[in-house]
């Protein structure tokens, strides 16, 4: 598994290619998030368009990530998401615990009308 990173309108955006159902690959997308986070990166995007496979070690993993990353107040939103990876996270039950988007657009704009409303809020 390798994980590139683009910024988009300072939403960093991660492409997962390959396949996440190896402890080595899902220890990797672990400690790149855990990293990110202690950076204080927090709008992240993980894009599966490239990916092959996703099983159990590699939901645990998403689940842990998106735990991470909202526990330090930020989010972390799904794009890209094939028929088979979608039907593995609903059979675990979690097609409701994550955003998940068909387009990096799509996601970063999600951030961006959050942005917006939390600033109106404030205001």
């Amino acid at each position: 598994m390798r994980i590139e990173q683009q910024w988009i309108d300072g939403v960093l955006v991660l492409s997962v290619l390959g396949k996440l159902n190896t402890e080595q690959g899902a220890s990797t997308l672990r400690q790149t998030i855990g990293d990110l986070v202690a950076q204080g990166h927090l709008q992240l995007v993980l894009d599966f368009t490239r990916m092959l496979h996703v099983d159990q070690p590699g939901l645990d993993t998403l689940v842990h990530c998106l735990q991470a990353v909202r526990r330090a107040g930020g989010d972390l939103k799904l794009v890209g998401v094939t028929r088979r990876i979608s039907a593995v996270i609903a059979i675990a039950g979690l097609l409701r615990v994550f955003d998940v988007y068909d387009t990096v657009q799509s996601a970063v704009r999600a951030f961006r009308r959050m942005q917006l409303l939390l600033r109106s809020i404030v205001a």
